[in-house]
């Protein structure tokens, strides 16, 4: 997966009222910021940015929605292609060659969102030309939320909540109207009801604790692996998928520890037992796939466990799986005090980088520490690397972990 020299991309899912995914946003940052050492060629038109890039491999089968302003819009025909979306930024003023340019991508199928629509917006000649119309609800006072969905109650186009953050506002904007969610809401406890752990959780809480333990020997891991069937079977049909078989089939937990590595078992088990145990949307293991994956390759720039970057990974969402603030989950496991201060306080040289995956993630590109990761051996492209890695292996790992969840 190539992108252009000194580019850093991500990709934010865009959810319906039932947290599946309809597409994937691509945010790029081509500004000239010597915090990231990363500048844009001269010589490379803006057009090109994006038709460098091989959009299918960031997005896999789903539309890829693309913010564009007018300059970028008007040359690029390449992005005509059915199912993509074209959101058009604020700033970009309405005009005839638009116009023009918007009917004829509607015509080979693209959509055309307007982003971060207000009342007032100078868009409004854009409105008969747009599906979908995006409105940032956290810069939005709820009133006037509520009175852009109104306005929009008869007329052809869906609504998409922007920067929706918690649980309380995905279901304030659903039942306001909205249609499409962007924002951080699935990766926040949805509920916390004061209610006990739940046997499975606590179950899942306890492996991942051994799984940290350096120490465990292939005896040890298989014995504990085998004392569950259903993540015995699961497992061993994970390990048989094209992402790791190696020659012969392997048929058993002791084979599986010897091909592939403790190491990587340790990685498999851990998101076998969380996606299991958690009723979550198969987004939120996605989302913990790849930070944890990107985890683990930065783990070679910085002279770090990989193992233990792919569990900080993963510990850090636990709160989203189990509906529970962190430190109640985290506080009371056998973990390094490496560890817990990652994953609790973002601290030490490991919560540097998780702490900096999360940004970027979000395409939170300007608020990361480059200079604090400069010193542990970490670049631009190494972070940009590990996450287009992150993205590769998490849906490969998910189609499989789901196949498997299926079958099992």
């Amino acid at each position: 997966m190539d992108t252009p020299p000194g580019r850093l991309l991500a990709r934010q899912p865009v959810f319906d009222v039932d947290r599946q995914i309809k597409c994937f946003e691509l945010q790029l940052d081509d500004s000239a910021d010597a915090s990231t050492g990363l500048l844009p060629e001269a010589e490379t038109p803006p057009s090109h940015i994006v038709n460098d890039l091989c959009i299918e491999d960031l997005v896999g089968t789903y539309p890829a929605m693309l913010s564009l302003s007018h300059d970028l819009v008007l040359p690029l025909p390449g992005l005509a292609t059915q199912s993509n979306i074209i959101m058009i930024t604020p700033s970009t003023k309405a005009s005839a060659p638009l116009v023009t340019a918007l009917q004829d991508f509607r015509k080979k199928g693209v959509r055309i969102a307007l982003d971060s629509f207000d009342l007032s917006s100078d868009q409004q000649p854009l409105i008969p030309y747009t599906d979908i119309v995006a409105v940032d609800v956290l810069h939005q006072p709820s009133n006037s939320v509520v009175s852009i969905s109104e306005h929009f109650n008869e007329l052809p186009v869906a609504l998409m909540a922007r920067n929706v953050d918690t649980y309380q506002a995905f279901e304030f904007c659903g039942k306001a109207g909205f249609e499409l969610f962007q924002g951080e809401f699935l990766c926040k406890p949805e509920k916390s009801n004061g209610k006990d752990i739940s046997s499975s959780q606590l179950a899942v809480l306890k492996l991942l604790e051994m799984l940290q333990d350096e120490s465990i020997t292939f005896a040890q891991l298989g014995a504990v692996i085998d004392q569950d069937p259903i993540l015995t079977l699961k497992l061993v049909k994970l390990v048989n998928s094209p992402i790791y078989r190696r020659g012969r089939e392997i048929d058993s937990i002791e084979r599986a520890v010897s091909m592939l590595g403790i190491q990587q078992v340790k990685k498999l088990v851990s998101m076998i037992s969380v996606s299991a145990a958690c009723s979550k949307p198969d987004a939120l293991v996605v989302i913990a796939l790849t930070r944890a994956n990107m985890l683990e390759h930065l783990a070679r720039f910085a002279s770090l466990h990989p193992g233990q970057l792919f569990l900080a990974g993963v510990l850090s969402l636990m709160d989203a799986f189990m509906d529970r603030l962190l430190p109640s989950l985290i506080e009371g496991l056998s973990l390094t005090n490496e560890l817990k201060r990652a994953v609790l306080h973002l601290d030490g040289p490991m919560g540097t980088l998780l702490k900096a995956s999360i940004q970027f993630e979000r395409a939170q590109w300007q608020q990361i520490d480059w200079q604090a990761l400069s010193k542990i051996g970490v670049t631009p492209d190494a972070m940009r690397d590990s996450y287009l890695h992150g993205l590769q292996m998490a849906q490969r790992i998910s189609n499989e972990l789901d196949g498997a969840h299926h079958s099992g």
